[in-house]
Protein backbone atom coordinates (compact mmCIF):
# COMPACT_ATOMS: atom_id res chain seq x y z
CA UNK A 1 0.00 0.00 0.00
CA UNK A 2 2.98 2.07 0.60
CA UNK A 3 4.49 1.70 -2.59
CA UNK A 4 1.22 2.29 -4.60
CA UNK A 5 0.03 5.86 -2.88
CA UNK A 6 3.90 7.56 -3.29
CA UNK A 7 3.06 7.78 -7.11
CA UNK A 8 -0.34 9.57 -6.96
CA UNK A 9 0.73 11.54 -4.35
CA UNK A 10 3.67 12.83 -6.20
CA UNK A 11 1.66 13.81 -9.08
CA UNK A 12 -0.52 15.39 -6.41
CA UNK A 13 1.72 17.37 -6.07
CA UNK A 14 3.24 18.32 -9.49
CA UNK A 15 -0.69 19.17 -10.32
CA UNK A 16 -0.39 22.24 -7.45
CA UNK A 17 2.94 23.40 -8.35
CA UNK A 18 1.64 24.02 -12.02
CA UNK A 19 -1.55 25.55 -10.83
CA UNK A 20 0.06 27.94 -8.32
CA UNK A 21 2.71 29.17 -11.10
CA UNK A 22 0.05 29.89 -13.90
CA UNK A 23 -2.20 31.95 -11.04
CA UNK A 24 1.02 34.19 -10.34
CA UNK A 25 1.64 34.82 -13.80
CA UNK A 26 -1.85 36.04 -14.75
CA UNK A 27 -1.39 38.17 -11.95
CA UNK A 28 1.59 39.54 -13.26
CA UNK A 29 0.38 40.36 -16.94
CA UNK A 30 -0.43 44.02 -17.76
CA UNK A 31 -3.60 45.19 -18.59
CA UNK A 32 -3.97 45.38 -22.81
CA UNK A 33 -3.69 48.68 -24.07
CA UNK A 34 -6.57 49.83 -27.20
CA UNK A 35 -5.76 50.33 -30.31
CA UNK A 36 -6.50 54.01 -31.28
CA UNK A 37 -9.26 53.26 -33.60
CA UNK A 38 -11.24 51.28 -30.73
CA UNK A 39 -13.70 52.35 -28.84
CA UNK A 40 -13.53 52.34 -24.80
CA UNK A 41 -14.75 49.92 -23.30
CA UNK A 42 -18.36 50.29 -21.25
CA UNK A 43 -17.88 51.51 -17.82
CA UNK A 44 -20.70 49.34 -16.26
CA UNK A 45 -21.21 51.45 -13.00
CA UNK A 46 -21.40 54.70 -15.43
CA UNK A 47 -25.60 54.48 -16.09
CA UNK A 48 -25.07 56.76 -19.09
CA UNK A 49 -22.96 54.70 -21.20
CA UNK A 50 -25.13 52.69 -23.65
CA UNK A 51 -23.68 48.46 -23.42
CA UNK A 52 -21.91 48.63 -27.01
CA UNK A 53 -19.62 51.66 -25.01
CA UNK A 54 -20.54 54.75 -27.73
CA UNK A 55 -21.49 58.21 -26.23
CA UNK A 56 -25.32 58.97 -27.08
CA UNK A 57 -26.77 61.51 -29.01
CA UNK A 58 -27.99 64.91 -27.05
CA UNK A 59 -30.64 65.22 -29.56
CA UNK A 60 -32.10 61.85 -29.61
CA UNK A 61 -35.45 61.83 -28.20
CA UNK A 62 -35.80 65.58 -28.92
CA UNK A 63 -38.96 66.20 -31.09
CA UNK A 64 -38.80 67.27 -34.83
CA UNK A 65 -38.54 71.15 -36.06
CA UNK A 66 -42.11 71.22 -38.02
CA UNK A 67 -40.41 74.12 -40.02
CA UNK A 68 -37.29 72.25 -40.99
CA UNK A 69 -37.02 71.60 -44.46
CA UNK A 70 -40.17 74.08 -45.44
CA UNK A 71 -39.84 77.75 -46.76
CA UNK A 72 -42.40 80.19 -45.14
CA UNK A 73 -43.44 83.00 -47.83
CA UNK A 74 -45.22 86.22 -46.98
CA UNK A 75 -48.81 87.11 -47.96
CA UNK A 76 -49.53 89.97 -49.78
CA UNK A 77 -50.33 91.70 -46.75
CA UNK A 78 -47.60 90.42 -44.58
CA UNK A 79 -44.47 92.78 -43.32
CA UNK A 80 -42.10 90.86 -45.40
CA UNK A 81 -40.55 88.84 -42.63
CA UNK A 82 -41.76 85.81 -43.77
CA UNK A 83 -45.03 85.10 -41.19
CA UNK A 84 -47.38 86.79 -42.90
CA UNK A 85 -48.80 88.26 -40.24
CA UNK A 86 -47.95 92.41 -41.19
CA UNK A 87 -46.62 92.71 -37.54
CA UNK A 88 -42.82 92.98 -36.08
CA UNK A 89 -40.92 91.32 -34.27
CA UNK A 90 -43.00 92.18 -30.74
CA UNK A 91 -46.24 91.90 -32.30
CA UNK A 92 -46.77 95.97 -33.66
CA UNK A 93 -47.83 97.02 -37.06
CA UNK A 94 -44.26 98.04 -38.51
CA UNK A 95 -44.15 101.23 -40.08
CA UNK A 96 -44.20 101.48 -43.51
CA UNK A 97 -42.63 104.36 -44.19
CA UNK A 98 -44.46 108.50 -44.57
CA UNK A 99 -46.82 108.45 -47.60
CA UNK A 100 -46.17 110.45 -50.78
CA UNK A 101 -47.68 113.66 -51.80
CA UNK A 102 -48.99 112.22 -54.98
CA UNK A 103 -52.72 112.48 -55.29
CA UNK A 104 -53.76 109.31 -56.30
CA UNK A 105 -56.90 107.70 -54.96
CA UNK A 106 -57.58 111.40 -53.60
CA UNK A 107 -61.12 113.55 -53.77
CA UNK A 108 -59.87 117.57 -54.10
CA UNK A 109 -61.93 120.85 -54.00
CA UNK A 110 -59.72 123.47 -55.26
CA UNK A 111 -60.60 127.77 -55.27
CA UNK A 112 -58.66 129.80 -57.91
CA UNK A 113 -58.33 133.87 -58.20
CA UNK A 114 -57.30 134.56 -61.65
CA UNK A 115 -56.94 137.84 -63.50
CA UNK A 116 -56.47 138.34 -67.62
CA UNK A 117 -56.46 140.07 -70.53
CA UNK A 118 -58.47 138.64 -73.53
CA UNK A 119 -59.43 139.62 -77.51
CA UNK A 120 -62.45 139.21 -79.28
CA UNK A 121 -62.87 139.33 -83.01
CA UNK A 122 -66.45 138.99 -84.07
CA UNK A 123 -67.33 137.26 -87.22
CA UNK A 124 -69.79 139.16 -88.60
CA UNK A 125 -69.21 142.54 -87.03
CA UNK A 126 -71.24 141.55 -83.96
CA UNK A 127 -70.88 144.32 -81.09
CA UNK A 128 -68.88 143.53 -78.15
CA UNK A 129 -68.38 146.02 -76.51
CA UNK A 130 -70.52 149.44 -75.62
CA UNK A 131 -67.99 151.09 -78.38
CA UNK A 132 -70.30 149.80 -81.03
CA UNK A 133 -67.64 151.08 -83.88
CA UNK A 134 -65.17 148.54 -82.62
CA UNK A 135 -64.77 145.84 -84.66
CA UNK A 136 -62.93 143.68 -82.40
CA UNK A 137 -62.27 143.84 -78.72
CA UNK A 138 -59.14 144.05 -76.50
CA UNK A 139 -58.08 144.86 -72.85
CA UNK A 140 -58.79 143.55 -68.98
CA UNK A 141 -60.85 140.48 -68.93
CA UNK A 142 -63.46 140.53 -66.05
CA UNK A 143 -62.09 138.52 -62.48
CA UNK A 144 -62.93 134.88 -62.25
CA UNK A 145 -63.16 132.44 -59.53
CA UNK A 146 -62.85 128.88 -60.65
CA UNK A 147 -64.03 126.50 -58.37
CA UNK A 148 -63.15 122.87 -59.02
CA UNK A 149 -63.32 119.20 -58.44
CA UNK A 150 -60.49 116.73 -58.64
CA UNK A 151 -59.66 113.05 -58.04
CA UNK A 152 -56.42 111.35 -58.41
CA UNK A 153 -56.36 108.85 -61.12
CA UNK A 154 -52.89 108.08 -60.37
CA UNK A 155 -50.21 110.13 -58.11
CA UNK A 156 -49.56 112.22 -61.51
CA UNK A 157 -52.90 112.25 -62.70
CA UNK A 158 -56.08 114.02 -61.83
CA UNK A 159 -59.24 114.22 -63.56
CA UNK A 160 -60.72 117.91 -63.72
CA UNK A 161 -63.97 119.56 -63.52
CA UNK A 162 -64.06 123.26 -62.79
CA UNK A 163 -66.82 125.89 -63.09
CA UNK A 164 -65.71 129.43 -63.79
CA UNK A 165 -67.93 132.36 -62.64
CA UNK A 166 -67.64 135.70 -63.36
CA UNK A 167 -66.72 137.75 -60.58
CA UNK A 168 -67.70 141.27 -62.66
CA UNK A 169 -70.27 141.95 -64.76
CA UNK A 170 -69.45 141.86 -68.82
CA UNK A 171 -69.44 145.96 -70.38
CA UNK A 172 -71.84 145.11 -73.18
CA UNK A 173 -74.87 142.78 -71.27
CA UNK A 174 -73.59 143.55 -67.76
CA UNK A 175 -73.56 139.84 -67.31
CA UNK A 176 -70.87 137.35 -65.20
CA UNK A 177 -69.38 134.98 -66.86
CA UNK A 178 -69.95 131.14 -66.41
CA UNK A 179 -68.46 128.08 -68.21
CA UNK A 180 -67.74 124.41 -67.37
CA UNK A 181 -64.30 123.09 -67.89
CA UNK A 182 -63.76 119.31 -67.88
CA UNK A 183 -60.14 117.96 -68.47
CA UNK A 184 -57.01 116.34 -67.25
CA UNK A 185 -54.18 117.65 -65.12
CA UNK A 186 -50.07 116.01 -65.32
CA UNK A 187 -48.05 116.44 -62.45
CA UNK A 188 -43.96 116.15 -63.14
CA UNK A 189 -42.52 114.40 -60.10
CA UNK A 190 -45.77 113.88 -57.83
CA UNK A 191 -44.16 112.74 -55.13
CA UNK A 192 -42.04 115.69 -54.08
CA UNK A 193 -43.87 118.71 -52.15
CA UNK A 194 -43.13 121.04 -55.28
CA UNK A 195 -44.20 120.31 -58.33
CA UNK A 196 -45.20 121.56 -62.30
CA UNK A 197 -48.56 120.74 -63.42
CA UNK A 198 -50.09 120.96 -67.03
CA UNK A 199 -53.58 120.44 -67.49
CA UNK A 200 -55.81 120.75 -70.59
CA UNK A 201 -59.60 121.27 -70.40
CA UNK A 202 -62.91 121.86 -72.63
CA UNK A 203 -64.43 124.78 -72.57
CA UNK A 204 -68.15 125.06 -72.70
CA UNK A 205 -68.89 128.80 -71.99
CA UNK A 206 -72.39 129.65 -70.98
CA UNK A 207 -72.43 133.55 -70.76
CA UNK A 208 -75.11 135.16 -71.60
CA UNK A 209 -74.66 137.42 -74.62
CA UNK A 210 -78.22 137.57 -75.93
CA UNK A 211 -77.76 141.45 -76.17
CA UNK A 212 -75.19 141.25 -78.65
CA UNK A 213 -76.93 138.65 -81.40
CA UNK A 214 -74.36 135.67 -81.25
CA UNK A 215 -75.08 132.42 -79.99
CA UNK A 216 -74.67 130.54 -76.41
CA UNK A 217 -73.00 128.49 -75.66
CA UNK A 218 -69.49 128.94 -76.83
CA UNK A 219 -66.70 126.25 -77.54
CA UNK A 220 -63.16 125.64 -76.80
CA UNK A 221 -60.39 124.65 -75.07
CA UNK A 222 -57.93 126.00 -71.94
CA UNK A 223 -54.34 124.99 -71.44
CA UNK A 224 -52.70 125.86 -68.00
CA UNK A 225 -48.94 125.99 -66.79
CA UNK A 226 -48.35 126.24 -63.09
CA UNK A 227 -46.90 125.06 -59.58
CA UNK A 228 -48.07 123.45 -56.52
CA UNK A 229 -46.60 123.42 -53.34
CA UNK A 230 -48.24 120.67 -51.56
CA UNK A 231 -47.58 121.33 -47.48
CA UNK A 232 -48.91 117.95 -46.25
CA UNK A 233 -50.99 115.23 -47.94
CA UNK A 234 -54.23 117.07 -47.61
CA UNK A 235 -53.63 120.52 -48.80
CA UNK A 236 -51.34 122.55 -51.22
CA UNK A 237 -51.68 126.38 -52.65
CA UNK A 238 -50.78 126.51 -55.80
CA UNK A 239 -50.23 129.28 -58.93
CA UNK A 240 -50.93 128.95 -62.51
CA UNK A 241 -51.08 130.32 -65.68
CA UNK A 242 -53.67 129.83 -68.80
CA UNK A 243 -54.81 130.30 -72.25
CA UNK A 244 -58.17 129.72 -73.76
CA UNK A 245 -59.81 130.26 -76.99
CA UNK A 246 -63.57 130.45 -78.16
CA UNK A 247 -64.49 129.50 -81.91
CA UNK A 248 -67.95 129.29 -81.79
CA UNK A 249 -69.90 132.43 -80.71
CA UNK A 250 -66.54 134.25 -82.23
CA UNK A 251 -63.16 133.99 -81.90
CA UNK A 252 -61.68 134.62 -79.06
CA UNK A 253 -58.76 134.23 -76.89
CA UNK A 254 -57.82 134.86 -73.29
CA UNK A 255 -54.66 134.57 -71.19
CA UNK A 256 -55.08 135.24 -67.19
CA UNK A 257 -53.00 133.90 -63.86
CA UNK A 258 -53.72 133.26 -60.61
CA UNK A 259 -53.56 131.92 -57.41
CA UNK A 260 -55.67 128.97 -55.40
CA UNK A 261 -55.58 126.46 -52.89
CA UNK A 262 -56.38 122.39 -52.60
CA UNK A 263 -57.69 120.40 -50.21
CA UNK A 264 -57.69 116.77 -50.46
CA UNK A 265 -59.18 113.62 -48.58
CA UNK A 266 -58.91 111.13 -47.88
Amino acid sequence: MARTGLPVAHFTLVALLTAGVALRGAEAAPAPVPLPDEEPAADPADPATPPDGTAPDPTEGTAPDPTEGTTVTDTPGGDGDGDGSGLGAIGKPKDKGPRGLGHGGQIGLSALLAFGYRGIFPYDKEPCSNDLSQEACSGRAPAVMDLGLTYGLTDDIEVLAEVRLGLEAEELTDETQIAFLPGLRFYFDPDSSFKFFLSGQVMIDNTDWDAAGVKSPDFGARFALGAAFDFVRNFGLYVQGSGSIGVRRWFSFQVDGGAGVQVRFP
